[in-house]
């Protein structure tokens, strides 16, 4: 891996996915865009990346390791990157709580 997600993303938009989906689903999804317009490649997008965040969590926290990262075992990884995906949630809930 080592790649920048630009690289990958934008093959994704360029392509509509040609490249990446089994035929089955890519038709679906091209359904879907003439339906819905391009908001559905975004969508559909984030939904590979959900699919596949262990693996590429996995890959960064390797990578930490190989950079001489100690004691900072994937678990702990794992519930950071969980955390900060609710991070601005827990942020805009505290700016909406009156003091």
């Amino acid at each position: 891996m080592g790649l920048p997600l630009s690289i990958v993303s934008t093959n994704w938009f360029m392509c509509l996915f040609v490249n990446t989906l089994p035929a089955d689903t890519l038709l679906r999804v091209w359904d879907q865009l003439l339906v819905h317009g391009p908001m559905v490649l975004i969508r559909v997008g984030t939904a590979l990346l959900r699919l596949h965040e262990r693996e590429l969590l996995a890959y960064y926290h390797a990578s930490l390791c190989e950079f001489g990262v100690a004691g900072y075992d994937f678990e702990r990884c794992w519930r950071d990157f969980e955390f900060q995906l609710f991070r601005p949630f827990l942020q805009l809930l505290f700016l909406l709580i009156p003091i």
